[in-house]
């Protein structure tokens, strides 16, 4: 989604709301042996600044299905997160920058994404893995 800062000026808009569904690179998933079950859903909002930078908050909800990390059966998570995020009209370490009067919102939807994620999704709270299981039917 692109924010364009000289036509938002010019309609007399510093403040507005979003919302869309947003198919990501698959390479953002970075759980091992899951992927992305649907689009993204983000909504946000944004506000125009006196100096040109733009503050942009998003929520973004997401599914990610795939196998167990430790036990590899099935498993999926649910994700919710937030984040905020400031474009600014040149170069920045620290901020995302933006060129033409054109901030595009999905550079921060990518990093929301990549943030939310946990390092493992296991298919039941408290799953011991595959070795468990292994001597659990030996038995």
């Amino acid at each position: 989604m692109i924010i364009d800062v000289r036509k938002q000026r010019a309609r007399g808009v510093t403040e507005d709301e979003f919302s869309y569904d947003y198919a990501p690179d698959e390479s953002l998933c970075a759980v091992p042996l899951f992927n992305f079950e649907g689009p993204v859903s983000v909504k946000g909002d944004f506000r125009i600044n006196d100096d040109d930078t733009v503050d942009v908050h998003v929520e973004i909800r997401f599914r990610l299905t795939g196998s167990c990390s430790y036990c590899l059966e099935p498993a999926a998570a649910d994700i919710e997160y937030e984040y905020d995020a400031l474009f600014v009209p040149y170069e920045s370490d620290d901020d995302y920058p933006y060129e033409k009067d054109r901030v595009e919102v999905d550079l921060a939807v990518n990093d929301a994404i990549l943030f939310s994620q946990p390092q493992v999704i296991l298919c039941r709270v408290g799953c011991r893995g595959i070795e468990v299981i292994n001597e659990e039917n030996e038995e």
